[in-house]
């Protein structure tokens, strides 16, 4: 130890691996060798710590889980996680304690395939961080549909975190390359339909922003009355 300790201090590069005695050394560490967990200390110190609102966090992959854990217990705030190592009893008692208002676990941290389709996170947040960009925008949107919901009473913010020059560039680019004909199919746009389909209404919803809605798992938004099939 006392070794690796001195090769450490010694080479020009390597200083910022001098161990740290603090908890917010530690996070100060991980996020000097990233990009994304260093914005996400912002919307954290923003969101959980001085307006004192519930966040959820999604990623893809387990390693990414895994660091961000990291960085918020190194931080210090309160949190629930969800992922597949956790029975359905344990997912579930984990959404029900997010859910409460007295409880003071102010982040849930997950993954899309655990509660990226299926949770109502909504009751008491309004705020998403997605961390990593998702293969398909069937499953963004799905992710945002935990929040964006019927019966929200806030308005809803999403951060996507991403990174330019890097691989996320890419798999946005793919990711909308499969939308594409998904987005045809809702929309009519060569028949030039501009209008939700139906009896005419004076509040009729734009068909793009109907299918949107519909992606999001709601048959209308909660500002109109108007219910589609």
């Amino acid at each position: 130890m006392g070794d690796l300790f001195q090769l450490q201090i010694s080479t020009s590069e390597a200083t910022d691996d001098v161990p740290y005695t603090q908890r917010t050394d530690a996070a100060r560490q991980l996020s000097q060798r990233s990009p994304k967990l260093a914005y996400f200390a912002g919307l954290l110190a923003h969101i959980c710590l001085e307006q004192g609102r519930k966040l959820v966090v999604f990623v893809e992959f387990p390693m990414v889980l895994w660091n961000v854990l990291a960085f918020v217990e190194a931080i210090g705030i309160p949190y629930l996680v969800i992922s597949s190592k956790h029975s359905q009893q344990e997912c579930e008692r984990a959404i029900e304690r997010f859910n409460d208002p007295e409880d003071n676990n102010k982040i849930l941290l997950s993954n899309f395939k655990c509660s990226g389709a299926s949770a109502n996170l909504h009751k008491v947040c309004a705020d998403m961080i997605i961390l990593e960009v998702p293969h398909a925008n069937s499953v963004l949107l799905q992710a945002i549909g935990r929040l964006h919901r019927i019966k929200q009473k806030e308005e809803v913010g999403v951060w996507l975190v991403t990174t330019d020059e890097t691989f996320d560039q890419v798999v946005q680019w793919r990711a909308c390359q499969k939308y594409l004909p998904q987005l045809k199919a809702l929309i009519d746009v060569s028949a030039g339909i501009t209008m939700a389909s139906g009896p005419e209404r004076p509040d009729a919803l734009p068909t793009d922003r109907l299918a949107l809605e519909r992606f999001l798992g709601q048959r209308t938004s909660r500002h109109h009355d108007y219910w589609g099939d």
